[in-house]
């Protein structure tokens, strides 16, 4: 199969399903490796949910592990949705960095708005894990994220202070850079969404620095051949 982007084409091999639960669905998950081990971390919910409106739908996260991520152990859920205040509706998108024999877990959170917002979660072993107790610890800045009355004014107008899918990197000088993804207000063009950053020297606390990559949503179309 050939895929046709702006950016060249890109041959995809051949799949193969290494990873399924039973009536449930997995989604935006993130890999990290502890004593030969793999371990696996994603949204999961009611398979007959997916891609609806539910309240079955992404409240907890899922755990596998794998030596060699084709034969997978599952293991319960962690982290379920509090349904408080800003967690109301759902989990998701997780990505964990280790540092100093600590792991930690940054993951989206909305609200019954859909306002989103990032979380922290730590652990010593990945089996059992704690939320931070000062969640969330990224929110968008009003000055360029679409809030309501910052460019969405209504509650069917899509994501309110869009804020998920964060990645992390350890720079040189050891501080931390975690990226992660929102939508910029009409002043800053139409449609557009971006990639933003904060900084951190702990993996607590972090100072956003904002977009540092934008571009115009769903503007262009991938197609596919088959060969």
């Amino acid at each position: 199969m050939k895929l046709i982007s702006p950016y060249g084409d890109v041959c995809i091999g051949d799949f193969e399903e290494v990873l399924s639960i039973s009536g449930r669905f997995l989604n935006d998950h993130c890999l990290i490796r502890k004593n030969n081990q793999w371990h696996f971390f994603g949204c999961v919910g009611d398979a007959a949910t997916a891609g609806k409106s539910s309240p079955s739908v992404d409240v907890s996260l899922a755990h596998a592990t794998s030596s060699d991520l084709k034969k997978w152990q599952i293991h319960p859920d962690i982290l379920n949705c509090s349904h408080n205040e800003p967690e109301i509706k759902h989990i998701f998108a997780p990505y964990i960095i280790e540092h100093k024999g600590l792991f930690y877990m940054l993951y989206g959170s909305n609200n019954e708005m859909n306002t989103q917002s990032i979380r922290l979660a730590t652990s010593k072993d990945l089996f059992q894990w704690q939320p931070y107790g000062g969640n969330p610890v990224i929110i968008p800045s009003l000055f360029w994220s679409k809030w309501p009355g910052f460019g969405l004014d209504k509650p069917d107008a899509g994501t309110f202070g869009g804020c998920r899918d964060p990645h992390i990197i350890t720079l040189d000088n050891g501080e931390f850079v975690a990226y992660w993804v929102s939508r910029l207000q009409e002043k800053f063009g139409h449609n557009m969404v971006c990639v933003a950053a904060s900084i951190s020297r702990d993996l607590i606390h972090w100072q956003e620095i904002g977009p540092v990559f934008a571009m115009k949503a769903w503007h262009q179309h991938l197609t596919m051949e088959l060969e």
